[in-house]
């Protein structure tokens, strides 16, 4: 006991019961330390421990969505700059990666190409933020134009059900009434490329979309 030997030393006496209480309380004291360790290292390590299986989890999602980018572009090189970019989409947009990767992987299977797929992404994010519809529900109806060429009654109604604009756009760029663009559609008459065109200018600067994910 080193407070009885240090009192000794120095030839002081203490009775032996006071001596009993300082020593408990000397216990007690060491005892409620070493059960303030134990829980900070249990409150420490269990974040910790969670946050490396979650960071392991991300990693092995990237891993996969880097395989399947790769096996749709046919690059290794492609797919790591896709997997980049939508990273960065995800990251600066109100949209969740898991929701960007499900998009862009609808909009390249309808055939929309690898270079144009981040510029379809910010334009159809831009109208869907500025709507507030799902982006799934815009990117599909814009990729079933792609994959038939050109837009029908049916994508005409779904965009007019969601809010989209596309008639007005349409009649504006083509300069002619939105009827006449209604006449159009029935015969097969818009192009994909006037639809992509239409979405480019509602969401370049000065268009009503402009830049609204981001805003």
């Amino acid at each position: 006991m080193i407070l009885r030997e240090l009192v000794n030393l120095i030839g002081f006496e203490l009775d032996e019961s006071d001596m009993r209480k300082v020593e408990q309380r000397r216990m007690a004291f060491a005892d409620r330390m070493g059960d303030i360790g134990r829980k900070a290292s249990l409150y420490l390590s269990a974040p910790i421990i969670g946050i490396s299986a979650y960071a392991l989890k991300q990693y092995s999602n990237l891993e996969q969505m880097g395989v399947a980018y790769e096996t749709m572009l046919g690059s290794a090189e492609k797919a790591q700059e896709t997997v980049k970019d939508l990273i960065d989409f995800a990251a600066r947009t109100p949209y969740r990666l898991n929701e960007v990767q499900e998009n862009s992987r609808i909009l390249l299977g309808m055939g929309i190409e690898a270079e144009k797929l981040m510029p379809t992404m910010r334009m159809l994010g831009d109208v869907s933020s500025g709507l507030s519809v799902p982006l799934a529900r815009v990117a599909l109806n814009f990729g079933q134009i792609k994959a038939q060429t050109r837009l029908t009654g049916m994508e005409l109604r779904d965009f007019a059900r969601a809010g989209v604009p596309i008639i007005e756009e349409l009649a504006k760029m083509l300069g002619v009434t939105e009827a006449e663009v209604k006449g159009m559609v029935s015969e097969g008459a818009v192009s994909f490329e006037m639809v992509e065109e239409a979405f480019r200018r509602m969401t370049n600067e000065g268009g009503k979309f402009f830049n609204l994910m981001e805003k």
